[in-house]
């Protein structure tokens, strides 16, 4: 139980210094922009459109390519614009189904970014969105044994078979397949840990998201000031200002 109080706590922090962050690098000053005509993505189709385009960016992009600005955006807007959410790919596929040829590794080569079919495959699980009750388990060992607190090249085979879980469901599974609270500790988290690579699964129910050109990264800062703009944004978070954006472009 003090496990989990602690890990509470500092899932608490992690999102409020993401707040923070987020605060520091987003212009105050709105130019007149009245908060008061924005909906959000379900009624408004500037913002739906902004939101889709980072959300496919985010999806298909390496993350060296993708602006420091779009993963906290869009973690600041999943949900209020859940109604946005769209396909990143275009047929439904099994993420156990992948090329795992590993002839050119050592048997202790590095996983970060290896996709979560092959990690899966190596680490003994099976990526399945009808078992909530496995990725809550992966979560509640997490929590109980503190993982986040080792250092990340010093974690036990356990801590990190537990996150490969988590994070192969979160990325995989519709949001609605994980409990509200686990998408919390996921972001505290997932700094802490090598992850694999995984699309979101094919939804019958939603369109495709519009494409992106990945190697356009003003292109994609642009898509993040306008979602800032367009949409309506959560407590403490203003229209965002790409010149802040230091990653070096």
């Amino acid at each position: 139980m003090l496990a989990k109080i602690v890990f509470v706590l500092l899932s608490v922090f992690v999102m409020v210094a993401a707040s923070a962050l987020a605060e520091e690098d987003h212009d105050h000053d709105h130019h007149g922009h009245d908060d008061e005509t924005k909906k959000g993505c379900a009624n408004n189709e500037l913002c739906k459109k902004a939101f889709q385009t980072v959300l496919m960016a985010h999806d298909i992009c390496e993350e060296e390519q993708l602006p420091l600005s779009l993963e906290v955006g869009l973690h600041m807007f999943e949900n209020k614009c859940e109604h946005g959410i769209c396909n990143s790919v275009s047929e439904p596929f099994d993420p156990m189904v992948a090329n795992c040829d590993h002839d050119d590794h050592d048997h202790d080569h590095d996983h970060d970014h290896e996709r979560c079919g092959c990690i899966a495959k190596e680490f003994g699980f099976v990526i399945d969105c009808n078992k909530p009750e496995v990725i809550q388990a992966a979560v509640d060992y997490l929590q109980d044994e503190n993982c986040i607190l080792e250092s990340k090249n010093n974690k036990t085979s356990e801590c990190i078979r537990n996150f490969y879980i988590f994070q192969a469901h979160h990325d995989f599974c519709a949001h609605d397949d994980l409990p509200a609270f686990n998408e919390i500790v996921f972001h505290a988290m997932e700094e802490h840990f090598d992850t694999c690579y995984i699309g979101r699964q094919y939804n019958p129910k939603l369109s495709m998201c519009p494409p992106v050109n990945c190697e356009d990264k003003e292109a994609l800062k642009k898509a993040v000031d306008e979602m800032y703009e367009h949409c309506e944004a959560p407590a403490n978070v203003t229209k965002a200002d790409p010149t802040n954006d230091n990653d070096g472009v």
